[in-house]
């Protein structure tokens, strides 16, 4: 009986380990697609900045008001 009740705790303890790791790697994932979204709405402001901007400029230099 001894036998089967530290192969259980063995598995128990491997159980946690796991557990533990594997909420490291999701705090990791939510941190890094947090970050991931900044970056991309960042990314979406100055793109969209930069083709208003040349929108402007050719119709300037085309002799249309903006």
């Amino acid at each position: 009986m001894g036998s089967k009740s530290n192969y259980g705790k063995g598995l128990y303890d491997q159980l946690q380990e796991v557990m533990v790791r594997l909420d490291s790697v999701e705090k990791a994932n939510k941190e890094e697609t947090i970050q991931l979204k900044e970056d991309l709405s960042a990314l979406k402001k100055e793109t969209w900045n930069y083709g208003r901007k040349t929108s402007c400029c050719a119709m300037i230099t085309h002799g249309l008001k903006v």
